[in-house]
């Protein structure tokens, strides 16, 4: 990597200049870092990418999926194996986010509140009702 210092071009490693960030400020070299990890986020992304395109290039065999009584349509395996990583990627951040643990806290209210109404019900019929001397 080449660096301009005083009019000249230097040759410099990238870890001296991320030492030098990092003395020069702390929070730029945190900014340095996000940025990084940002951009090699975007970089595995686009290696996934390419690599499933030259995947579905590869693969076109017709094959059909059959589930016991319901078979889908022959289509290139590349689609089935891609749906099949693409759908595993959604529901996998249906999970990180939550998704899932949401639904199963909702139910869980609506059974408590039944049993919560049940409850109430029973306790106003026992009030309403005679009580033994004994």
């Amino acid at each position: 990597m080449l660096v301009r210092e005083n009019g000249v071009f230097e040759r410099v490693s990238p870890f001296f200049i991320f030492i030098e960030m990092e003395i020069w400020s702390k929070r730029g070299a945190s900014r340095f870092m996000q940025k990084l990890i940002r951009f090699c986020a975007w970089l595995f992304l686009l290696l996934v990418f390419l690599a499933s395109v030259m995947f579905s290039f590869f693969n076109t065999t017709s094959v059909s999926l059959s589930f016991g009584f319901f078979t889908l349509s022959p289509q290139p395996i590349s689609l089935w194996v891609i749906s099949a990583f693409a759908l595993g990627g959604v529901i996998g951040l249906g999970l990180g986010i939550g998704l899932f643990r949401t639904l199963r806290t909702r139910f869980e209210v609506k059974r408590l509140r039944a049993r919560l109404e049940a409850a109430e019900q029973e306790i106003a019929a026992l009030k309403s009702s005679p009580r033994d001397p004994a």
